[in-house]
C-alpha cells in the first residue's frame, strides 16, 4: 500500500468515525430537544391547571361572598319588616294611653308601691304616674323631676336597687323572644337562616 492508499483510508475513516459522531451528536440533540419541548409542554399544562384552579377558586369565593351578602340584605330587609310589624302593634298597645296600657301601667306602679324612691317616668306617662300615686298610695314614693326618654313605664331609682318597669326593657325581651316565631310565620323560616 502507497502513502497515498493509506492516507485515502485514514481520511475515508476518519470521515467515517466524524459522519457517526454528527449523526449521534443530532440524535442526542433532537433527543434533548424533544425531552425539553415535553418538559416545556408539560410546564404549561401545570401552569394552565393552577391558573384554572385559582380562577375556579376566586370565582366561588366571589359567588359565596354575593350569596353571603345577598342573605346579608334579606335578613336587614327582613328585620326592618319584622321590626315595623313589631313597632305598629306597640304603637297599638300604647295607643292615647289607656285601656290595655293603663291598665299595664297601674300593674307596675302597684308592684312598687310598697317600695322607697323616686319614679322617673317616661315624659308622657308622668300625669298618668301623679293620678296612680295618689291613688295606691305609693307613701314610700314620689315623682322624680326628671323624665327618661322612654316609649312608656318608669324607673324606679330606689334607695338600695333600682327597678327597671319601662315599657321599653319589657319590649327588649319579648322582642327577642318573640323575633324568631314572627320571622317563622312570616317568612317561613327557622331562626337558623
Amino acid at each position: 500500500m502507497s502513502v497515498e492508499n493509506i492516507e485515502k483510508k485514514i481520511l475515508e475513516s476518519a470521515k467515517a468515525e466524524a459522519e457517526t459522531a454528527l449523526a449521534q451528536a443530532e440524535e442526542q440533540a433532537k433527543a434533548r430537544l424533544d425531552a425539553a419541548k415535553a418538559e416545556n409542554e408539560a410546564r404549561a399544562a401545570d401552569a394552565a391547571e393552577e391558573t384554572r384552579e385559582r380562577l375556579q377558586q376566586e370565582h366561588d369565593q366571589r359567588t359565596t361572598s354575593a350569596r353571603a351578602a345577598n342573605k346579608l340584605r334579606l335578613l336587614a330587609h327582613k328585620a326592618r319588616i319584622l321590626d315595623e310589624i313589631f313597632g305598629a302593634a306597640v304603637e297599638r298597645f300604647i295607643g292615647d294611653r289607656s285601656g290595655k296600657y293603663a291598665e299595664w301601667f297601674a300593674a307596675r306602679i302597684e308592684s312598687v308601691a310598697n317600695e322607697t324612691g323616686r319614679i322617673l317616668p317616661a315624659e308622657p306617662d308622668r300625669a298618668i304616674v301623679e293620678k296612680l300615686l295618689d291613688k295606691h298610695g305609693g307613701k314610700g314614693l314620689e315623682l322624680a323631676d326628671e323624665s327618661l326618654p322612654l316609649q312608656g313605664g318608669f324607673v324606679l331609682k330606689g334607695e338600695k336597687v333600682d327597678v327597671d318597669l319601662s315599657l321599653d326593657s319589657q319590649l327588649a325581651e319579648m322582642k327577642a323572644d318573640l323575633m324568631p316565631e314572627l320571622a317563622r310565620r312570616a317568612f317561613g323560616v327557622s331562626d337558623a337562616s
